[in-house]
């Protein structure tokens, strides 16, 4: 003590080094021994004044060690310790270096702040606005703002927390949390505790350490006016950290600086928005989004911020209440217009994910000429959807050098569109169909290979569309569909996808017994036509995917056990299909066939072994060893439960010995006899061989 002490005076310590080592020993002294409130009031602020550069190591130490112990180590500590760190950011906070330093002690100590919050939040969101958007703010400036709202909404959680464990010991059923402006002050409560201390000069041995007063208002929420603060600025800093471009060109995947905080910021905003943090809804204001989509127009937009923008307000699409999502989003029409008619992958994928939300929310309705929506605020944007698809796809069908990837944009955002209300499409039929058919001959005929997986993806979205609206579809225009560009690809797609899409299209349209989407599907004929085309190309152009053969195989078994189809003319046509089924490779598909196959008839042998000889045609599976399902057929009939026999034994061969013990005496002698010579022959004949290989070996 007597080492460290002159440290506090500042004429006989020059050297910052020096002086705040001194600092440093003061705080373990404090925190070890019980020292008189106004050296740890001095030490402290001292501490809370130090930010000059060449101590800053030290000084976060010695501060390391001071704060936790301020609350214990003196009457009214929590009292002093907001009272001291919220002067100096009053008074000193006009210095960008002196109120960082301040605000990182807040952040690394949010736990010891924690009692006396209220008192500094206003100071802190002021803080983390000047912070995060000063014109001169860096990323290091940012980051300590992000910090600072993760440290309110740490509070909060700590909060419900406390609550919830509170309700959980007094037994009670579980308290609703209080609203924002609500005010809870339990009693204030004073214990004193004793700990061993380290005998010294002011110690005799034992130290008392105060549990500090409990504040007024401690479990109160933070008002609802600087979480709506902590909010905003979470949205708006999320959206203006990314780099314009790849922090590293070379390896544009390695993550900037700026996308990790934006990240940080989302992930923030997501925690913040559980309805368990704070009951009311909050206050967002999303005007600004729509300057950050309209960007996307500029010669060099910057693609991170817009894609957070749209990741946000898809979010958001499921936090918010409809009032409020028509209210803000009728201001960000243009803006999301504008992403509509973006050629960037990623922001048409983001749009599609919102536009697909946003059309389940606040679906369209069929009007005479056009699909429209009945909520105003939302009238533009609807209409540019549908003007942009239009556009697309008859500029598409009209330039016949255009590109397949330049429909990509105009089908995702007619998936948005659709996927809530199939009927979208069905005004757009006509020019949709005659892209399809193009999008086919393109895809079996490709101008370039690179364009060919562009082309095979789109084929596959489109299939997806269209596949519910047959019913719509004129007479030319079905038969077109099924029997030209549907048969078309099936026989000759080199793509698997597509096989696997148009057998799982397929497969919807056999499966489904609703009434009301069956009259949307094909004829039962025009199924069966698609069905004996895939039969008869699948297993002859695709036979190394065990996937596809047992996808199709399974929709074959279908056929063959719903009570409906198996009674049409379908079973007939796929016995082919049927009979791969009984030799597939994979066993749990060939045990289904065969069940099948076992129940068509009784289990009698005769029957079946007239049904083998007579009845049933192999030659569709007449180049594979047929015969081993004839036999499975045959072994079928046996029953588990009775042993092996002959049916009459007079079929039965006695045996050798039965023969020998059964025979005339003479004749046994003769045999053993006979038996006896040969014995004595092979003898001698050994005895002659063995002699004559020692004589040669001699």
């Amino acid at each position: 003590m007597t080492f460290a002490w002159p440290c506090l005076l500042g004429k006989n310590c020059v050297d910052p080094a020096t002086r705040y080592h001194g600092h440093l020993l003061l705080s373990h002294i404090i925190d070890k021994f019980a020292i008189h409130r106004k050296i740890v009031l001095q030490v402290f602020h001292s501490l809370l004044k130090a930010h000059a550069v060449e101590a800053r190591s030290v000084v976060r130490q010695a501060l390391e060690i001071l704060t936790p112990s301020m609350p214990v180590r003196m009457e009214e500590g929590n009292t002093m310790l907001v009272h001291w760190t919220k002067k100096i950011i009053v008074d000193e906070g006009h210095s960008m270096q002196q109120l960082f330093h301040i605000l990182q002690l807040v952040v690394k100590h949010y736990k010891v702040y924690y009692p006396v919050r209220h008192h500094l939040v206003q100071h802190m969101v002021n803080s983390i606005q000047r912070l995060g958007f000063s014109p001169t703010a860096t990323l290091e400036h940012r980051k300590l703002a992000v910090e600072l709202a993760e440290v309110i909404i740490k509070w909060e959680l700590h909060g419900i927390k406390e609550e919830v464990d509170s309700d959980n010991m007094s037994l009670e059923t579980p308290a609703k949390r209080p609203a924002m402006d609500d005010s809870i002050e339990p009693q204030a409560k004073r214990l004193a505790l004793q700990q061993p201390g380290i005998a010294g000069p002011s110690s005799s041995g034992v130290v008392p350490l105060l549990v500090p007063k409990t504040e007024p208002g401690v479990v109160k929420p933070i008002d609802r006016v600087h979480t709506d603060s902590v909010l905003n600025f979470l949205l708006r800093l999320a959206c203006q950290v990314n780099d314009a471009a790849p922090a590293n060109p070379a390896n544009p995947a390695i993550t900037s600086p700026g996308e990790l905080l934006s990240r940080r910021c989302v992930i923030l905003l997501k925690t913040a928005l559980k309805p368990d943090v704070w009951p009311q809804t909050p206050d967002l204001k999303l005007v600004f989004f729509d300057k950050i989509l309209l960007s996307v127009e500029t010669p060099n937009p910057n693609i991170g911020n817009i894609c957070t923008a749209l990741e946000l307000l898809t979010f958001l699409l499921g936090v918010m209440k409809k009032e409020q999502i028509l209210m803000n989003f009728k201001q960000l029409q243009r803006g999301l217009g504008a992403c509509i008619t973006s050629t960037n992958a990623k922001i048409i994928k983001l749009i599609h994910g919102l536009l697909t939300k946003l059309m389940s929310l606040f679906p369209t309705e069929r009007t005479n000429s056009s699909m429209a929506c009945k909520y105003e605020e939302l009238e533009i944007l609807y209409s540019t959807v549908g003007k942009v698809v239009y556009e697309g796809l008859t500029n598409y069908e009209k330039n016949q050098q255009a590109s397949p990837s330049s429909l990509f944009g105009t089908l995702m955002i007619l998936k948005a569109a659709c996927v809530n209300n199939n009927s979208y499409i069905d005004l757009l039929i006509t020019p949709f169909m005659k892209v399809l058919h193009r999008l086919a001959k393109e895809h079996l005929q490709p101008v370039t290979p690179e364009s060919s997986p562009m082309t095979s993806e789109l084929l596959i979205l489109s299939l997806d569309l269209v596949k519910t609206r047959v019913v719509v579809m004129g007479v030319e225009m079905r038969k077109t569909f099924i029997g030209s560009i549907l048969v078309g690809l099936i026989e000759k797609t080199p793509d698997i996808k597509i096989m696997k899409a148009i057998t799982k299209m397929l497969e919807e349209w056999m499966k489904n017994k609703n009434v009301i989407t069956l009259s949307q599907a094909p004829s039962l004929r025009e199924k069966s036509i698609l069905l004996v085309k895939m039969m008869q190309y699948i297993e002859k152009r695709f036979s190394d995917d065990a996937e596809l053969n047992a996808q199709f195989l399974e929709l074959v078994n279908y056929v063959y056990t719903d009570e409906q189809l198996k009674q049409t003319e379908l079973t007939s046509k796929l016995e082919p299909a049927f009979l791969s089924g009984l030799r597939c490779s994979q066993p749990h598909i060939r045990a289904k066939f065969f069940k099948v196959f076992d129940t068509s008839m009784r289990r009698r042998l005769h029957d079946r072994l007239l049904y083998i000889t007579c009845s049933q045609n192999w030659d569709a599976i007449g180049p594979h060893y047929w015969i081993k399902q004839c036999i499975e057929l045959l072994i079928a009939t046996v029953s588990s439960d009775t042993r092996i026999q002959m049916s009459h034994e007079s079929s039965i061969l006695p045996n050798i010995t039965s023969v020998l013990n059964g025979a005339d005496p003479q004749k046994k002698e003769e045999f053993f006899a006979l038996k006896q010579d040969v014995a004595m022959y092979e003898a001698v004949e050994v005895k002659e061989v063995r002699g004559n290989i020692i004589r040669l070996i001699q």
